[in-house]
């Protein structure tokens, strides 16, 4: 019998304390106002006969600005340009520019930014 979870933010903590590395996970990083938010946004996908929760596409944008490595900017577009119309512009850089702050790296919003606004110019497949 499969085991219902409450919420994405519960299957993630009962999949953490399930692993060898929980101290460092949950023990050793408190899981930060966004990190809830992410979880708790989250949403279950079916992938290929396996269902998972995955993050939104707001999510997964502000993680990829966040890394900043040149496949994620390269995704930060094609979803900018996928999920036209779709996204919460406002959610993705109120946190946008809270990480810029905090990491004292504006170019992460500005990055952004510049790439939001040129996607809107790009004609849709």
């Amino acid at each position: 019998m499969e085991k219902r979870l409450e919420s994405p933010l519960r299957a993630a903590i009962d999949f953490l304390e399930r692993r060898p590395y929980r101290y460092a996970v949950i023990g050793g990083i408190a899981i930060s106002q966004y990190e809830e938010q992410i979880i708790e946004r989250a949403v279950r996908r079916d992938l290929n006969g396996f269902s998972a929760w995955v993050c939104s596409a707001n999510d997964l944008i502000i993680q990829k600005m966040y890394s900043g490595r040149g496949k994620d900017l390269l995704d930060v577009e094609a979803l900018l340009i996928a999920q036209r119309g779709k996204l919460d512009e406002t959610y993705i850089e109120d946190w946008l520019t809270q990480f810029a702050e905090a990491l004292e790296k504006p170019e992460i919003l500005a990055e952004y930014q510049r790439m939001l606004a040129e996607s809107k110019t790009k004609k849709l497949d």
